[in-house]
């Protein structure tokens, strides 16, 4: 799947990194890492929690605005509860991979190693 952020979460070895990327049209991430001011390719030697996301576009009617504020409560919650039925509809992604502390999949990176993983999304439905 073209598009899909991938986000790795330390779970264990060294912690303070963000770890990142997205996916091309064949659906692979080259990941990088940024601390402070380095960023870099590769992530350091440890254990990952992989979470994945999305950027799905609403329509311009349940987009949220500052007008919202001024609805009432029943209107404000209705327009909420659209707007989450729409991203579930339109979702790619299982929310089980979504998760940021409890993604199912984790990533093993062993120093001066490449390492991969295929994620089969529909597994995870």
């Amino acid at each position: 799947m073209p598009e899909i952020m991938v986000t790795l979460r330390v779970k264990s070895g060294q912690g303070a990194y963000a770890c990142n990327g997205v996916t091309d049209n064949s659906g692979a991430a080259l990941i990088q890492s940024t601390r402070g001011s380095y960023t870099g390719k590769g992530v350091p030697a440890g254990t990952y929690l992989v979470v994945l996301s999305e950027n799905i576009t609403l329509p311009a009617e349940l987009e949220p605005q500052t007008s919202d504020e001024d609805l009432p409560p029943a209107a404000q919650a209705e327009k909420e509860r659209k707007r989450n039925e729409f991203v579930s509809k339109n979702r790619t992604v299982p929310a089980t991979l979504t998760a940021l502390r409890t993604s199912p999949v984790e990533l093993e990176v062993t120093k001066g190693q490449q390492a991969a993983i295929t994620i089969d999304v529909a597994k995870h439905r």
